[in-house]
């Protein structure tokens, strides 16, 4: 162990990633030649192959895989110290990716963007949908930074931290008459409802067990990815939905006064372990939450 260097370590991730001796040398701008001799080092430091040759390249070994996720991490916190008395706002020259529903990022992300271009204006953000498959291993190799979701999203594994509360209200759209929207929560039963699902396609809603906790069986008929279209889909099928209050009003929709609702959710940012003492991470929560207690605030 004493013969293995930051390089090498590198090196191996480089081969993780592309699976090619040539591009890996492409990419360190290194020979190949030296790229092969710095492999030979590795396996004889951790006594395995490491790589296997195939067609078009080499493949991994389990314990060269297994590998990587540790030496990832050594990276990611060497990194880490390393920014600790050098980070500043305005040298930053990174990119973040976020990844969150269409609520999250339009009740919170287009507030997070006015603040980071004046104080990092070198810091690159990537906003994804939320995807909450394979979140924690996105989370652990870096192609996703932060998650936003509602705590059923998150594995309970990773650190987290509240940002707001939200609540439903009950909508139809403009168009239908007086006649037909439902005026108590038995009319429930008898109408058509369509559901958001941002992480996956399914028709099944959070809010299920509060309906059959009233006896009421919730016929959803439609399920879309987005909270964006989904007026257009409501007034298009006559379906009626519970959407998040603070996505109204909206002129396309009517809202709908019941005696009771479905509790509302949480709203959660999520990282991975490796991230929490990182300076620029820290800063980013640390926005998103004010933003948040901002909002919550201005509803008081």
């Amino acid at each position: 162990m004493d013969t293995l260097d930051v390089k090498q370590m590198k090196l191996l991730l480089a081969l993780l990633e592309e699976k090619n001796l040539t591009r890996v040398a492409n990419k360190l701008s290194v020979s190949q030649q030296a790229v092969s001799e710095q492999l030979k080092k590795l396996r004889m430091t951790f006594s395995d192959r490491l790589f296997v040759r195939a067609k078009h390249g080499v493949v991994p070994t389990p314990f060269a895989e297994n590998l990587g996720v540790v030496v990832r991490d050594v990276l990611e916190k060497l990194e880490q110290a390393r920014r600790q008395d050098t980070f500043s706002l305005t040298n930053v020259s990174q990119t973040f990716v976020i990844s969150a529903s269409d609520y999250a990022q339009k009740v919170l992300l287009i507030d997070l963007l006015k603040i980071i271009r004046p104080q990092a204006p070198g810091l690159k953000v990537i906003i994804k949908d939320l995807e909450t498959d394979n979140i924690e291993r996105a989370l652990l190799e870096g192609s996703v930074n932060l998650v936003i979701s509602a705590p059923n999203g998150l594995p309970s594994s990773l650190p987290s931290t509240r940002l707001m509360s939200e609540s439903f209200t009950c909508v139809v759209a403009a168009s239908t008459p007086e006649s037909v929207a439902p005026t108590c929560i038995e009319d429930l039963a008898n109408c058509q409802h369509l559901i958001v699902s941002p992480s996956r396609a399914a028709l099944k809603g959070s809010a299920d067990s509060w309906f059959s906790e009233h006896g009421i069986n919730r016929q959803i008929s439609v399920s879309v990815p987005s909270f964006e279209l989904a007026p257009e889909f409501i007034e298009a099928y006559g379906a009626v939905a519970f959407l998040p209050t603070r996505l109204l009003p909206d002129e396309r929709l009517r809202p709908v006064k019941l005696e009771t609702l479905p509790p509302g959710f949480e709203l959660r940012a999520a990282w991975h372990h490796r991230c929490s003492q990182d300076p620029l991470h820290q800063w980013i929560v640390s926005e998103l939450m004010q933003i948040a207690q901002s909002k919550e605030a201005d509803e008081k």
